[in-house]
């Protein structure tokens, strides 16, 4: 029997040898129809202290080592929330190290601000030089400081420390209208210092609440005035801006962190932020230090815009249809920016965005809307594996095709998938090389506006309150939540007193998946209502060439009390815009150079004369902001000497105070 079955089977073999073949082609087809994935991961960069600069008005004062990483938000420094504020609402300010601390420093300064962790650490001879400065004619900014600064603050801190809720009464700061709804809504994130009860500025030192108690007091000192924060304002603006951790996000490190939509926002429980809340908050405090003298600034747009407007165009499917909206907006004398996909983009494509002037950037594939970039590995038709390309790679394939001189320098995350912790996202955005991200904003229709409290641009932190080398810039609507009656409103806000970046993001195939009448309307309208309102209509790539040349210009004041005279040294870089209107030439490009702000009113007069290099200008030819807080005059690059002279006031004013 035995020798007969082998004899079957024997006869068998080459029929078994076929099923058995049939039956690997049949598993090697499965497989390969689904190859393995694997998932590719990105690097990081930390964040880094930005170099020291020795130039300006207001220094800055920094720890002099990082903290220690933090593992939840109340831990985090957010000294250099102060860095983001003075370079969005200055941009020329001076920085050092606590250790560096010295008269020759503090020469020259009219304001200095002191975190609350270098308020903490501040040695006893450097508090004693930062009182000295005040009883000397300075402002000083301290923000939640310790029992060693009593004589300096001239306060007593009674109590137990508490979380900040709601400001409680503005009285002290003297805003009327609007506004003081407005500040009155302002969220607040951290400690409340005790501090005792005061009447509201000027009977008292209150200039605003915080709870029923004061939370920023000024008092004089000598010559100067010191304003003390009980609250914490460097986090309550980075809560604002970076958005505060929704329950599913983890505040510190996950080793393999999930990737999702939505994970932070400044105020979960609301959909419309018609109000930039993080630049109020800033604002009422910095531009209060004009009331003791006047003090200048680099404006945040070019010349005296009002506020910039840009249109973006994530094309996740095709890349042609994103650059058909970007040549659109070059008919209609403008300029758009695509987020192109590394698997999509070409050379081809590339040629053709330079012949509009388009900006392109990349579009992060994350595999939320689309399927991810692969890359299979194999030989000729067996391809058992695809590699997902990591952001590094994706960055260089679309960089490859751009012109060198204009290299990849912004991006968009797909669908805004971010990492559900505090900075991974921005660390591997930071280590790709770029430079600019523009993926915080509301989705969908239903929410629209300053979602993260603000329309500028800001540096993210890190773990332990160190900037990273990019800047994230907010959009304020998306698809179908895009509309020209909501576009205008905001614009009409920027320009009367806002001064925002308002972009827009409408995706290349936002009819086919999410349509909406408002979507269309808003592409015809957008960049005639951006001209109506006074906005530069740029390009992302073009906003962050002018806040790097902005940052790297100089401007330094001298204030003589008893001449009511402003005296103002400038260093102006400025960098070409093709949408920098030039009326003598508009296919010319032209300088996008920031201008030149100062108080329009101090001590309740106005400007009676202004020299732009020994020149007579005459005042109707300078430009007031919306709120009226500001005169803007445009001034050319280079090295400039500018004299601005006060009224004087009437025999019978008051003396001034802040």
């Amino acid at each position: 029997m035995s020798r007969n079955r082998t004899s079957v089977i024997y006869a068998l073999r080459w029929d078994l040898t076929a099923v058995l073949v049939l039956i690997m082609l049949a598993g090697a087809y499965w497989w390969l129809k689904e190859p393995t994935l694997r998932l590719a991961g990105s690097d990081t960069i930390s964040g880094s202290r930005p170099p020291d600069r020795a130039e300006g008005d207001i220094l800055l004062l920094l720890p002099d080592s990082p903290s220690a990483t933090a593992s939840n938000f109340d831990e985090l420094d957010c000294s250099y929330g102060w860095f983001n504020s003075l370079w969005q609402e200055y941009g020329s300010f001076a920085t050092a190290l606590t250790r560096d601390l010295s008269p020759e420093i503090l020469a020259g300064r009219s304001v200095v601000i002191v975190p609350s962790r270098v308020a903490r650490n501040m040695p006893t001879a450097g508090v004693r030089a930062i009182g000295d400065f005040a009883k000397r004619g300075g402002q000083v900014i301290l923000e939640q400081p310790n029992d060693a600064w009593l004589a300096v603050a001239a306060s007593t801190l009674t109590g137990k420390p508490r979380r900040a809720q709601h400001i409680t009464s503005i009285e002290g700061l003297g805003v009327h209208g609007d506004l003081r709804e407005q500040i009155a809504g302002i969220p607040l994130t951290g400690v409340l210092m005790p501090a005792p009860a005061a009447a509201p500025f000027p009977e008292g030192a209150s200039i605003m609440d915080i709870d029923d108690q004061p939370g920023w007091a000024v008092t004089q000192v000598g010559e100067g005035w010191v304003h003390t924060l009980y609250f914490n304002l460097g986090c309550s603006v980075t809560a604002l801006q970076q958005g505060l951790p929704t329950r599913d996000m983890v505040f510190g490190k996950d080793d393999k962190p999930e990737i999702h939509a939505s994970l932070r926002r400044s105020q979960p429980d609301t959909t419309e932020f018609p109000v930039p809340y993080a630049d109020l908050l800033e604002r009422a405090v910095l531009q209060r230090l004009s009331v003791v003298r006047p003090i200048p600034r680099l404006w945040l747009y070019p010349g005296n815009y009002a506020g910039a407007m840009v249109m973006t165009h994530p094309a996740p499917d095709a890349s042609r249809s994103g650059l058909a909206l970007a040549d659109a907006a070059h008919r209609a004398g403008a300029s758009a920016t695509v987020f192109m996909t590394a698997d999509l983009f070409t050379s081809k494509d590339a040629t053709f965005a330079e012949s509009i002037g388009a900006d392109v950037g990349l579009l992060w594939v994350r595999g939320k809307r689309r399927e991810l970039v692969l890359e299979t590995v194999g030989i000729g038709p067996l391809q058992p594996i695809a590699n997902e390309l990591d952001l590094n790679t994706q960055f260089t394939r679309v960089n490859i095709a751009l012109p060198e001189a204009r290299p990849l320098r912004v991006a968009r995350v797909e669908e805004s998938a971010w990492a559900n912790d505090w900075s991974t996202t921005f660390q591997q955005l930071a280590a790709a090389r770029l430079r600019l991200d523009s993926s915080f904003g509301p989705k969908g229709g239903t929410s629209w506006g300053y979602l993260f409290g603000t329309g500028f641009p800001f540096y993210p932190l890190d773990e332990r309150g160190l900037p990273l080398p990019l800047v994230e810039q907010p959009y304020v609507m998306e698809g179908s939540g895009a509309s020209p009656q909501r576009l205008e409103s905001m614009l009409r806000g920027s320009a009367q007193g806002f001064h925002q970046s308002i972009v827009v993001s409408i995706s290349s195939d936002i009819m086919r998946y999410d349509p909406a009448p408002g979507v269309l309307l808003t592409l015809r309208d957008a960049f005639t209502l951006a001209k109506k309102h006074n906005h530069w209509a740029t390009s992302l790539g073009e906003l962050l060439d002018f806040l790097a040349a902005r940052r790297k210009s100089v401007l330094t004041s001298q204030w003589s009390a008893e001449e009511r005279r402003l005296t103002i040294t400038v260093n102006l870089l400025g960098t070409q815009s093709d949408r920098v209107a030039a009326e003598e030439n508009p296919e010319k490009p032209k300088d996008a150079t920031a201008g030149v702000a100062f108080p329009r009113v101090f001590d309740g007069e106005e400007v009676e004369s202004v020299t732009l290099d020994q020149q007579d200008v005459p005042l109707k030819e300078i430009a007031t902001t919306g709120s009226s807080t500001d005169r803007i005059l445009i001034v050319p690059p280079g090295r400039h000497t500018i004299v601005v002279h006060y009224k004087s006031p009437a025999p019978a004013a008051a003396l001034i105070a802040p």
